[in-house]
C-alpha cells in the first residue's frame, strides 16, 4: 500500500474539512446573534456542519482518487461513466438519508429559530 497517498488524502481532508467546520461554526454564531425576522429562518446545527463537511470530503475523495491514483481500483471506477453516475447518485441519495438518520437519533441538521 502506498502510504504517501493515504497521508496525502488525510492532509487534504484536514485542510479542506477543518476550515469548512470552523467557518461554518463562525457563520452559525453570527446568524444566531443577528436573528432575521422571517418565520422561515433556520440555523445550521453542528451535525449539519459535520454532514456538509463529510459531503465535501466525499467529493474530494472521488476527485483526488482520479487525479492522484488513476490506476487504483477506486480511481479507475470513479473515472468511468458508471462511476461518475454512482458518485452523483451517492451524493443525491446519501445526504438526505444521512440527514434523516441524524434527525432520528436526535441530531437534526437544521433547527428553526
Amino acid at each position: 500500500m502506498d502510504w504517501g497517498f493515504v497521508i496525502g488524502l488525510v492532509v487534504i481532508f484536514l485542510v479542506v474539512i477543518s476550515p469548512i467546520m470552523y467557518f461554518g461554526r463562525k457563520l452559525s454564531k453570527y446568524i444566531q446573534k443577528h436573528d432575521p425576522e422571517s418565520e422561515l429562518a433556520f440555523s445550521v446545527t453542528p451535525a449539519g456542519i459535520a454532514l456538509n463537511a463529510c459531503m465535501v470530503g466525499y467529493w474530494a475523495a472521488c476527485a483526488i482518487a482520479v487525479k492522484l491514483a488513476p490506476n487504483s481500483g477506486f480511481g479507475k471506477f470513479v473515472d468511468s461513466p458508471i462511476g461518475v453516475a454512482v458518485v452523483i447518485v451517492g451524493s443525491l441519495l446519501g445526504y438526505p438519508i444521512a440527514a434523516s438518520v441524524l434527525k432520528k437519533f436526535g441530531y437534526p441538521i437544521m433547527k428553526k429559530k
